[in-house]
């Protein structure tokens, strides 16, 4: 028999936020392992002199999937995605264009078209001040506009304004990122 790992995922990318190996008991659901929200703990990027930045994903927006175990993916799960059984690593890939926050929706411009995009929104100074937004990039575009909600297919709510913001993005086909708005 081989070792399992689970992973929780993004429902709409399939971007890995954490890994563990397998627990006692037999497979557990997103809430034994992720509680209400998952905190991620997302790195700056390269050379960048700020710290780490933790964000709060809703449980909601995850999947738990069992896994062949794998130490990189339980190290570096931010750098990978699940795709049904396979897992893939994710390349490293130059900067991208930031996204456009405003009150009522964030934009996000994609590399490409025809990918999912999936964004948690969390105030700089309340953590609790969140939204989260899942919608795909169109086929002949590449960016998305997507209206804030407290969680996906809920009713709008706006962003209240004069804050800073982090803003997780994940796109098909890139890893996961952070960026900082302020509005």
């Amino acid at each position: 028999m081989s070792l399992q790992m689970y992973v929780l995922a993004l429902k709409k990318t399939g971007h890995i936020l954490a890994a563990v190996a397998q627990p006692a008991g037999g497979q557990p659901d997103v809430k034994a392992l992720a509680g209400s929200d998952l905190p991620v703990l997302v790195p700056r990027a390269n050379g960048s002199t700020a710290t780490a930045v933790t964000t709060k994903v809703p449980a909601e927006l995850l999947e738990v999937k069992a896994l062949v175990y794998d130490p990189v993916v339980i190290a570096h799960p931010l750098s990978y995605v699940v795709d049904g059984s396979r897992v893939a690593a994710l390349p490293s890939l130059g900067a991208a264009a930031a996204s456009v926050l405003t009150a009522t929706t964030v934009t996000v411009n994609a590399a490409v078209g025809q990918i999912p995009v999936a964004v948690v929104i969390t105030g700089k100074d309340d953590p609790d001040l969140r939204r989260a937004e899942e919608g795909d990039v169109p086929a002949t575009g590449t960016q998305v506009a997507l209206v804030h909600t407290i969680l996906p297919n809920k009713p709008p709510a706006n962003l209240p304004t004069g804050q800073d913001y982090y803003l997780l993005i994940a796109e098909g086909g890139r890893r996961v990122r952070l960026e900082k708005a302020s509005l």
